[in-house]
């Protein structure tokens, strides 16, 4: 093997090293964390929405998964339904201008809180595309695929301080599906936490 296959090869090895070290350093950091709350592993992700971004964000620049995600979204047009999507790190990507409708879902309330005020008050879309229909719903992506004849079960978020009718992550038009999400609350509250698939579904069935 000649010296410079040599080389590309060690440097190849370094950067995959490198790499999984990046990745895996901010999940041990959220796993220790969410164990310190309460020593178990359930609601991990309700628990850990406020350090979320701050621990997982410099690794992704370091790893440059911000032009990943551009990439992936760059033929994101018309309807939009993203499901698990967190704390709403896809937000800065999308291309707005070819997007109608987009719908955020994810299991954990305080996740989907942290990506309303990233839309709402860190990027401000709702100035930039007054026109974007936005909407974020606490889901189970297990339950987005109905049977015939029957309604997906998604609760939505209470609408954000900062919404207007046209970008509304609008609280739900009937009071009872409200109520069992989290319970009354004006704008801009934090909904209760769901914590768990099995209690989303007991609650929604």
């Amino acid at each position: 093997m000649k010296p410079h296959q040599l080389a590309v090869g060690a440097l190849g090895f370094v950067a995959s090293v490198v790499s999984g070290y990046l990745y895996a350093r901010p999940v041990k950091e959220l796993s220790q964390h969410a164990e310190q709350q309460d020593g178990t592993s359930s609601c991990a992700f309700d628990r850990l929405a406020d350090i979320y971004d701050d621990v997982i964000g410099s690794e992704e620049r370091y790893m440059w998964y911000g032009l990943f995600r551009k990439w992936l979204l760059r033929k994101a047009q018309g309807d939009v339904l993203e499901i698990s999507a967190g704390t709403g790190r896809n937000l800065p990507h999308y291309k707005y201008n070819n997007i109608t409708t987009l719908i955020l879902t994810d299991l954990s309330p305080p996740m989907l809180q942290q990506a309303q005020d990233k839309y709402f008050e860190d990027l401000q879309l709702q100035y930039k595309y007054p026109d974007l229909s936005v909407k974020f719903q606490i889901a189970d992506a297990e339950n987005l695929v109905a049977e015939d004849d029957q309604t997906p079960v998604t609760v939505p978020l209470h609408r954000h301080k900062y919404s207007s009718s046209s970008s509304s992550g609008s609280r739900a038009s009937d009071p009872d599906i409200s109520d069992r999400a989290g319970g009354g609350g004006g704008a801009g509250q934090q909904q209760q936490s769901t914590c768990g698939v099995w209690r989303f579904k007991s609650q929604h069935q």
